[in-house]
């Protein structure tokens, strides 16, 4: 695990990462926001931030929400050369509305990320089988598992 991250920062440190939209997934919350931070971090200068981040959290990560964020930028962002969206535990991934994989707007919107533009998914609680192979149709899934115990 810890050679793929390194290989995924080193991406990410270049602005090369392919596909543009990250899943990091896993039952530590800890590790899972630390390694989109980090991602961030490598993404994006401080003083870039301001202009070029947007983070959607839970409930306000919605359909509409995450399009609006992905297809308005902030203003100033023309100015700059990234620009990233961090979806943390996003509402849209447990609707259950009887829509079919291939009409989901957020399915459609991850496979056609403007250039310049990363979006970081942060899952904390695992997401329906579907869901999690409709990402995997257009994102890198990281999972991350618990540290075990080190042995005294």
């Amino acid at each position: 695990m810890r050679r793929a991250l390194t290989q995924l920062y080193q991406q990410a440190r270049t602005g090369k990462l392919a596909p543009p939209v990250v899943v990091v997934f896993g039952d530590d919350e800890f590790l899972v926001q630390r390694v989109i931070q980090r991602l961030v971090d490598f993404l994006l200068p401080t003083e870039e931030r301001q202009t070029a981040l947007t983070v959607l959290d839970g409930k306000d990560a919605t359909d509409d929400a995450f399009t609006q964020a992905l297809l308005e930028p902030k203003f100033g962002f023309q100015f700059l050369g990234r620009r990233v969206v961090v979806v943390k535990t996003p509402a849209f991934l447990k609707e259950r509305g009887g829509k079919r994989r291939s009409e989901s707007g957020w399915l459609r919107l991850l496979k056609q990320v403007p250039d310049g533009t990363f979006v970081l998914m942060a899952l904390t609680e695992p997401p329906p089988p579907s869901a999690l192979n409709a990402l995997n149709e257009a994102a890198l899934l990281v999972p991350i598992s618990k540290l075990p115990p080190r042995l005294a």
